[in-house]
């Protein structure tokens, strides 16, 4: 599967609330990393949340926290993810747009 692809892939996902914002921004950026698209602008909304949740435990990083801990990073989370929900349901719909063969 062509990475372009893949970028697509997780942007369905994304609407399809099967991946959260935060997971989401993380594989897309790394997805970038991989093509060509680094002035792609519909990405620059991904960048920008990656680097502020970059502290936020997703995945097998909650394992070994207490439920205090998630508590406080779920909430930090959630609070997030209501912040760019809409400019991120925006960049999905142009990515699919633009690249969805």
């Amino acid at each position: 599967m062509k990475k372009i692809d893949e970028i697509v892939l997780v942007a369905k996902s994304l609407l399809s609330n099967d991946i959260g914002i935060i997971e989401a921004s993380r594989k897309l950026v790394k997805l970038q990393y991989e093509t060509e698209l680094e002035n792609e602008e519909n990405l620059k909304i991904f960048w920008v949340i990656d680097s502020e949740t970059d502290h936020l435990p997703i995945g097998e990083r909650r394992l070994n926290l207490s439920d205090e801990s998630l508590v406080k990073y779920d909430k930090e989370m959630e609070e997030c993810e209501s912040f760019y929900k809409d400019d991120v349901v925006t960049a999905c719909k142009n990515i699919i747009k633009k690249y969805d063969k």
